[in-house]
């Protein structure tokens, strides 16, 4: 019988191809539709249909992405970058349903944060699944709490990003980084996944929290150098995602 490892390897595998037949002829569709569109006249009724093709194609490509990004292709590009940047450019993302819902955001940020050797894209696209898990908790409103802190004996950067949603329930919580595992309607349930793959790529963890008394924190621990990239293989495999109760 196949281990869990050598599954998630064919299913990497299986992600990358489905992901590259999707994307050619979604471009095409993409072009087409924008091409229609370009030759209607501004108060055609017809346009917007056009203008939810287009959308519905955004959320696709969206899928396309994070099934690349769960089969790893590509590789991280290491430069400094700063924590606090990272996090700021995540949270612009979500200005509109931050007014939307009534979402309020704390940050509490370590004044000892240094810069931070990483791949800022792979490490921004974390925060803003995790940022958008949180959104997703908090249809109704509620607290952001983002908190940032630096072991300067470990050399090790935490930040956690917390919600006052409903929060999973405890059977759900080991399910949480599983890939395509979700209680959306409308979710890929890879959101999670590429944040732990881009986590281990930095030699990192994450952690699922419940909260008191309700919610879900979000723990992400890296070094502020990571290993080179065949040694982040090694660590990951030290780095499964764990989930903890509260008081834990």
């Amino acid at each position: 019988m196949a281990t869990k490892q050598e599954r998630l390897i064919v299913l990497g595998h299986l992600s990358s191809v489905l992901a590259h037949e999707i994307r050619n002829p979604l471009a095409g569709i993409s072009a087409a539709t924008q091409m229609l569109d370009g030759k209607m006249e501004g108060t055609d009724s017809r346009k917007k249909y056009i203008g939810m093709i287009l959308k519905e194609i955004d959320r696709v490509n969206d899928i396309v992405k994070n099934l690349l990004d769960f089969s790893r292709e590509g590789r991280a590009y290491m430069m400094q970058a700063s924590v606090r940047g990272l996090i700021e450019g995540a949270l612009e993302h979500f200005a509109e349903p931050f007014e939307r819902t009534g979402i309020r955001v704390e940050a509490h940020h370590d004044e000892r944060l240094p810069f931070v050797v990483c791949d800022s894209e792979h490490m921004g696209r974390v925060f803003r699944n995790l940022i958008a898990n949180a959104v997703d908790a908090m249809p109704d409103g509620g607290t952001l709490t983002i908190r940032t802190t630096f072991d300067a004996i470990a050399q090790h950067v935490t930040v956690s990003i917390g919600d006052t949603g409903i929060g999973p329930q405890v059977e759900e919580l080991g399910e949480l980084f599983s890939p395509f595992y979700t209680t959306k309607t409308k979710g890929s349930g890879l959101g999670l996944p590429v944040a732990l793959n881009f986590i281990e790529e930095h030699g990192g963890t994450i952690a699922a929290q419940r909260g008191m008394p309700r919610g879900l924190t979000m723990l992400v621990r890296w070094p502020v150098e990571p290993p080179r990239a065949e040694a982040a293989a090694a660590a990951g495999q030290a780095s499964t995602p764990r989930t903890t109760q509260p008081g834990a």
